[in-house]
């Protein structure tokens, strides 16, 4: 015997968003929903005369890929990659915080400043401007223990 449970549109939302967990959901409209259970498996159904779904995947412009390719007693090398799936962004500036007590020394391919934690990196004149679904490569030579930044942000956007 099945029963039969109306769900609010919060839950709704949640029973969408599980059916598209990859796609990240911007915006989402339900009015009602149904779901029906049964002893040996669940059921999920959504009345399309009655609720509305609408799913806007959201764009993220930017990815960073940061990989520590050598390390020694006191610090490490690291290559850094970013990548720009928006449109062309001038005078491009990358910006992260390390979580301990790391330091540049150097960077390659790019220009630098560090203020405590905080580093910044620019891109030199052979690289700065990043067109648009293009990416940019730089090297920087760091002291202290090897540690990857948990965030990296581009003129003001979050990468992923």
């Amino acid at each position: 015997m099945r029963k039969r449970t109306s769900l609010s549109a919060r839950a709704a939302a949640a029973v969408a968003g599980l059916a598209l967990a990859t796609a990240a959901v911007v915006g989402l409209f339900a009015s009602s929903a149904t779901a029906s259970a049964a002893a040996d498996r669940t059921e999920v159904g959504v009345a399309a005369d009655r609720t509305e779904v609408g799913l806007v995947a959201a764009e993220n412009t930017c990815q960073v890929s940061y990989a520590i390719t050598d390390e020694w007693a006191h610090g490490f090398n690291a290559v850094v990659t970013v990548y720009n799936n928006g449109p062309q962004i001038n005078n491009w500036n990358l910006t992260w915080t390390f979580p301990g007590p790391q330091q540049v020394n150097g960077v390659w391919e790019a220009l630098f400043q560090q203020d405590g934690a905080t580093v910044s990196v620019t891109g030199d004149p052979h690289n700065f401007n990043l067109l648009a679904d293009s990416s940019v490569t730089f090297g920087l030579n760091v002291s202290g223990p090897p540690a990857t930044p948990a965030e990296f942000v581009l003129n003001g956007t979050v990468c992923s």
